[in-house]
């Protein structure tokens, strides 16, 4: 293969791959907003944001597995 085709082959690789990951770091994003606000919330007095900012709290935790689930 000519080296024009490896060099055009290997960018469309690299494009494909940022692509891809676009999507996780948004939603991780939009993820760490939704818990700071409930923290926030929290910290001022709102025990509905108390309660779901432990639950997101503890799923983090499971899923990295640092707690095991009941």
């Amino acid at each position: 293969m000519s080296p024009k085709i490896l060099f055009a082959l290997l960018g469309l690789v690299l494009i494909g791959i940022g692509v891809m990951r676009v999507p996780a770091r948004a939603d991780a994003f939009a993820e760490e907003e939704h818990m700071r606000r409930l923290h926030f919330d929290c910290d001022h007095g709102d025990r509905r944001a108390c309660v779901n900012f432990g639950v997101l709290i503890g799923e983090h935790r499971v899923a990295a597995g640092i707690i095991r689930p009941l």
